[in-house]
Order: structure tokens, then sequence, then C-alpha cells
């Protein structure tokens, strides 16, 4: 037996979804997708943070092993708004605040033998110390966070660098680092 269809108000009608069901369809699947879309949003945010973490950390790494080596290598240090490290042979490491960089310059007399630039957070502050410890000074760097966040800028990781100036006595070697 064939199906005829029913007539109704000469339109034809068929069995199908009504106009309630169809927008409570469109309303499940809208807070579906919008509740990927923030958690796609907070996972992207995530992963920012963590690589520039990763970023700071690495940095940072790599900072104290160059700062304690030109300290320990060093003769003597001159600390005020910047620090330099006075080496044998007629060398010098001068470390300065440039902006938003911790810049690192090594020469000999008036010769720039090498550059390099450390990338700080905008919210961090940056300050140079000495001090005695005994016969010898202890240089020291100290990273920190202003205090001021803004918006989903990541977390100024705190750190504090201290070396002992001229590790090695008035007639050491030169070490390998600087």
């Amino acid at each position: 037996m064939s199906r005829v269809p029913r007539w109704r108000f000469g339109l034809v009608c068929r069995p199908g979804k009504s106009l309630l069901e169809m927008l409570v369809a469109i309303t499940v699947m809208s807070v579906v997708l919008g509740t990927i879309s923030l958690t796609l949003t907070a996972l992207f945010r995530i992963q920012r943070q963590l690589a520039r973490d990763g970023e700071q950390l690495t940095s940072h790494a790599r900072l104290g092993k160059l700062w304690r080596a030109d300290a320990h290598a060093a003769l003597s240090a001159d600390v005020k708004d910047d620090c330099t490290f006075t080496l044998q042979g007629g060398r010098s490491v001068r470390y300065w605040i440039d902006g938003a960089r911790l810049r690192r310059e090594v020469s000999r007399a008036d010769e720039i033998e090498q550059r390099e630039a450390f990338d700080l957070p905008a919210e961090t502050q940056t300050a140079f110390a000495e001090a005695k410890v005994g016969e010898r000074g202890l240089a020291t760097l100290s990273i920190r966070s202003t205090g001021v966040a803004r918006g989903f800028t990541p977390a100024v990781r705190p750190v504090s660098l201290s070396a002992v100036v001229n590790l090695h006595g008035a007639s050491a070697a030169e070490e390998d680092a600087p």
C-alpha cells in the first residue's frame, strides 16, 4: 500500500521537525560551540604563558651563567647604575639596562668584542649592588616585578644573581665563559 499524503489547508503535511525542535537544536549547538571557543581561548592563553615562562627561565639561566663567570674572573667591579667588571688583559664586561633589555658588552681597550641582550618583561625592576664579604666583593644583579600587572602579561619571575668578584685571587687566569 502506498501512502497518500494528507492535505490540510491546501498544503501537503509531511512528517518532519517542528520549529520549536529546530530552535532547541540551534540553542544547544550554540551553547556547545561557545563552550568550545572559551576553552580553546583559555588553552591558547595558557600555552602562551608557559612559553613565556620557559623563555624567562632560559634567559635567566644563561644570564646567571655569564654573570657568575664574569664576576669570578674579574679583578674588580664598579657598580653604579650599571656594573662593569674589569678583567685581566685590559678586558672589561659591562652590564646595563636599556629600556626593557639588560645588555652585556665585552670589550678590550676601546674595541667591542661581543654584545648580548636579554629581553625583560615590561614590568620589571632591575638593580645592581655590591657588598663586601670579608676581603672580597659580592656583585648582585636582582630582577623583580614592579607589582604592576597589565592584562594577560606573564608574571615576572624574580631572580637574584650573586657572585664573588675575583673568586680565584688577584693572579687568576681568565675563565673560558667571558
